[in-house]
Formats: structure tokens, C-alpha cells, sequence
């Protein structure tokens, strides 16, 4: 198996089931009139949604940089998970809106029967992707998406379920557009997480793991012979975070030096910070620029 397959079966695996699934909530929430059960479908809809453009966004992420794209299409992964947020995000409020309209005006609770069967079946259709995903989870930004999603999804069956044991009761007509509701905002919740993260990324802001204070200070502290500035972080997909910074040493040193010196910030950057991507400029008489961060270009050796 290959270093991409061994990602890409449980994919194909988990949009198979989920693709099934959200046809299967769909079609019984339509008519059995369970708004609880349409807004599980459209949660796991957005799953599918999800994992296939995790998919097709991994294949084209594979090729390999041009002179036009240098930096290959890993950031098309960032993409489909921006778009996976927006579109889950739309469809939640659409649904949180009918069923505050639908709690001030009640209407006939679903088919019990219809929404425990469905509702138990869409649990362990998502408890079984949960268990393919999670070895995955760490490696991919749209597979931690997914597997975010899938855990809700499995959480959001059980309330559907407990919902329709309780539709019997005298506030039985009640009960499915609280469940909506309920629902709603899990998602809505985990829809703006979401697109935060992915709006960070695209506006190659410094991911939410990095301190540059903290870089700053651990090189002051551990290389007293450099001090580093112009630094700049982003992250371009998943896995991947560059830095470029200047980098100025006190004293003049041999080139072999000053090799050995970047080696061992690399090693440190990508040990601590998981910062894989580097460039560094040295300097010896100064750029004309101090701040942490510049607004200018340098025009000095690159190295």
C-alpha cells in the first residue's frame, strides 16, 4: 500500500457510507415529516461532501509544482474545506430557521418507528467511519474536518433517537423542532470553526499553533551569536507550514558555519513547531530593518 493509499481507501470508504446514508435520512425524513431527521441528512450530506472533495482535492494536490504554480495545489485542499464550511453553515441556518418556525407552529410528530430505525442506522454507519477515520485524523485538514463531523453526526443520531422515544408524550409535537434546534447550533458551532481555520490559511495568517514571540525568544536564548527578524509564516495546505526570516550574526563567520547554524534551526523549527519549509536570509552588516516583522523588501544574498 502507498503512502497515499493507505489514506485514500478509508475515504472512499466513508463516502460510500455517508453518500448512503444521507440519501437513506433524506428520503425517510421527507416523509415522515421529521425535520430532526432532514437536518441529520444535510449534516452527513455535508460529510459526504466533505470526504469527496478531501479526495479530489488530495488527487490534484499530488501533482507536481510547475513554473507557473510553484508551490504545487496543496492549497486546493484549503479550499474544499472552506467551501464544506459554507455550504454546511448555509443549510444548518436554513434549518435552525424552520424549526423555530415549526416550534411556534407545531405540527404532527414524525413516525416513531421510522425515525428510531433510520436514526440507529445512521449511528453506526457514522460510528464505523469514526473508527476508519481516526487513524487519519492528524494528516490531512479535510479528514480532521470529516472526522469532527462524523463524531457530531454519531452524537446527533443519538439525540434523534432519544428525540423519538419522546413523541408520544403531550409535548411529543415539540419535540422534533427542539431536536432541530439542538442540532442546529452543534453544527452551526463546528461550521465556523471551520471556516476560521480555513479563512486563516487562505489569508496566510500564522497558524494558530506558532507564537512568533515565542521563535524570537527561544533563538535569543539558544544561539547567542544570531538574532533573527523579517520573519514571515504561513501555512500553504495541510502538513505544510513555510517561514522565511533574515537572519544576522554578530560576527562574520565561514560559510560552513553559517550552514551548520541554519541546519540546526531548521531541525529545531520542524522538531518544535512543525515548521517544514524554510528559508533564511544571513546578514552581517544589517538590512536597514529591525522589526519583527517588515513592511519592506530586502535586497540582500539569499542563502
Amino acid at each position: 500500500m502507498t503512502s497515499h493509499s493507505h489514506i485514500d481507501r478509508p475515504l472512499y470508504i466513508t463516502v460510500f457510507l455517508n453518500g448512503f446514508i444521507s440519501l437513506l435520512e433524506l428520503f425517510f425524513g421527507l416523509i415522515s415529516n421529521s425535520l430532526a431527521l432532514i437536518s441529520d441528512a444535510a449534516h452527513n450530506l455535508t460529510d459526504f461532501l466533505a470526504v469527496f472533495l478531501a479526495l479530489i482535492s488530495r488527487i490534484a494536490g499530488r501533482k507536481p509544482p510547475t513554473l507557473k504554480h510553484t508551490y504545487g495545489f496543496r492549497r486546493l485542499e484549503i479550499f474544499a474545506a472552506f467551501f464544506n464550511g459554507l455550504l454546511l453553515f448555509a443549510i444548518m441556518a436554513i434549518l435552525l430557521k424552520e424549526s423555530i418556525f415549526r416550534l411556534f407552529n407545531p405540527v404532527k410528530p414524525p413516525s416513531q418507528t421510522i425515525v428510531i430505525v433510520v436514526g440507529i442506522a445512521a449511528f453506526f454507519v457514522n460510528f464505523i467511519s469514526v473508527i476508519v477515520l481516526n487513524p487519519h485524523k492528524k494528516e490531512d485538514v479535510n479528514i480532521k474536518i470529516a472526522f469532527i463531523h462524523l463524531l457530531q453526526d454519531a452524537f446527533v443520531s443519538v439525540v434523534v433517537i432519544i428525540s423519538a422515544f419522546l413523541y408520544n408524550f403531550s409535548f411529543g409535537k415539540y419535540v422534533d423542532p427542539i431536536a432541530t434546534i439542538l442540532i442546529s447550533i452543534l453544527v452551526l458551532k463546528s461550521a465556523i470553526l471551520i471556516l476560521y481555520e480555513t479563512v486563516l490559511t487562505l489569508l496566510e495568517g500564522v497558524p494558530p499553533n506558532i507564537d512568533i514571540m515565542e521563535i524570537i525568544n527561544f533563538v535569543g536564548q539558544n544561539y547567542p551569536q544570531i538574532s533573527i527578524h523579517h520573519i514571515h509564516i504561513w501555512q500553504n495546505g495541510p502538513n505544510e507550514i513555510l517561514l522565511t526570516a533574515h537572519i544576522h550574526f554578530k560576527e562574520n563567520c565561514r560559510t560552513d558555519e553559517i550552514e551548520m547554524v541554519f541546519a540546526d534551526l531548521k531541525e529545531k523549527f520542524e522538531k518544535q513547531w512543525k515548521i517544514n519549509h524554510i528559508t533564511f536570509e544571513p546578514e552581517f552588516n544589517g538590512c536597514g530593518e529591525s522589526e519583527t516583522i517588515s513592511k519592506g523588501i530586502s535586497k540582500g544574498t539569499k542563502f
